[in-house]
């Protein structure tokens, strides 16, 4: 299978939940983390899509960009899912993933209010947001400290995680062996010496393996989604196309 026919079939069963207004994409934490993942995969394959059809090699840097971040939430949704022991810690880890993301958010507006980039109004009027009772940000606040949630791993970490797990299966495999296409695609977007050398030159056929490689991996992550948002024939679609792929990649390797 080529890459554009693979990133049609992901969109062929993923755009049709996105065009519903299903009732799991309310439910916090869960519906409404794999609806917002399940939309971050269109974002990304409709993108891909436009950069393949006018050249893969011509595009590779772009491509590589966009696959690291498939890969990005590949490996955080296999973390929250497959490392998660009990429905308790599934929680924990969904409500870890938030509120390390509004630490951060806190943490950038203290260091512009340090630098005089913005008066202490603009930091007032986000903690009056964050204090709210009625809004999201209090919620997982209070969520955390009653649980003491710490703070979300960085990828790194979540990858020794699953070396020292002793799960075997397709899923868990998949996860260990993406950290090496995601190192590699980081050379894209960080400038050193390996920026350099890695992107010296392109070779049309390794672009497109590695390309089928995180396409693999995303329809296993949109089949998660499918299945945590209870969309059960969706979910079986994706399934079928990640058989699919892996019948291709048996021929190839």
């Amino acid at each position: 299978m080529k890459p554009d026919e693979i990133i049609e079939e992901i969109l062929s069963i993923t755009n049709p939940i996105l065009s519903k207004d299903i009732e799991e994409r309310n439910n916090f934490p869960v519906g409404f983390t794999f609806y917002h993942v399940l939309e971050r995969v269109n974002f990304n394959l409709e993108s891909i899509r436009v950069l393949v059809k006018d050249g893969i090699t011509k595009h590779e840097h772009a491509i590589g960009l966009l696959s690291r971040n498939l890969l990005s939430d590949f490996i955080t949704t296999g973390y929250i899912i497959r490392l998660s022991k009990s429905d308790e810690e599934f929680y924990v880890r969904l409500y870890s993933l938030y509120d390390s993301d509004l630490k951060k958010a806190k943490s950038f507006l203290r260091l512009y209010l340090d630098a005089g980039f913005i008066d202490s109004a603009e930091v007032e009027k986000y903690n009056e947001l964050y204090n709210d009772e009625n809004n999201i940000f209090k919620q997982i606040r209070d969520y955390c400290l009653e649980f003491d949630v710490k703070k979300f791993p960085q990828t790194n970490d979540i990858i020794n995680k699953f070396f020292e797990s002793d799960l075997n299966d397709l899923w868990t495999e998949q996860i260990k062996r993406s950290y090496d296409t995601w190192a590699f695609l980081s050379k894209y977007e960080h400038l050193g010496w390996h920026s350099y050398d890695f992107t010296r030159t392109v070779d049309s056929q390794v672009s497109e393996i590695r390309l089928n490689s995180v396409l693999f991996k995303t329809t296993i992550m949109a089949a998660s989604c499918l299945e945590l948002l209870k969309e059960k024939d969706a979910m079986e679609s994706a399934v079928r196309l990640n058989k699919a792929i892996f019948d291709f990649y048996l021929k190839r390797i």
